[in-house]
């Protein structure tokens, strides 16, 4: 750096302190609020992601869902045909399938404690899996 002392007063490196002062931290200020609009726009970005693939997700469930229970009733109905011939009656063959839906029922009654864990812990590990991927990425972008 070099000083001057000159008639309209002390300068570095050609420039007033006081203006170069002033300069630095309006520079600043724009600096920060850019960096605050981008990581505005980047949590924007991230949550939007999440709403999407949870969006997508679920759609995908219902999906699966419905089909799945079509699936079930026309399977449901063929079986009850299937034991109806092989009992020689209607009522018999329907009410093996419903007796199979009944003991499916009771099955999952008790057992619904050792179901519901499973299913939580299946959660759980799902949010943490998304976070780490996250955090993932988060760091490779840091490094790249």
């Amino acid at each position: 750096m070099h000083f001057n002392e000159t008639e309209t007063g002390a300068t570095v490196n050609g420039q007033p302190t006081e203006e170069k002062k002033e300069n630095f931290f309006v520079e600043t200020k724009k600096l920060l609020e850019g960096y605050v609009k981008d990581r505005i726009l980047l949590v924007k970005l991230e949550a939007s992601k999440t709403a999407a693939n949870a969006t997508a997700g679920a759609v995908n469930g219902v999906l699966l869902a419905v089909f799945g229970l079509f699936a079930l009733i026309f399977l449901s109905i063929t079986l009850g045909f299937v034991f109806s011939e092989l009992t020689g009656s209607f009522i018999w063959g329907f009410a093996i399938v419903t007796a199979i839906y009944v003991a499916l029922i009771v099955t999952i009654i008790l057992a619904r404690k050792w179901v519901t864990k499973k299913v939580a812990n299946a959660v759980i590990a799902a949010i943490y899996s998304k976070k780490k991927d996250l955090n993932d990425d988060a760091s490779h972008a840091a490094k790249n």
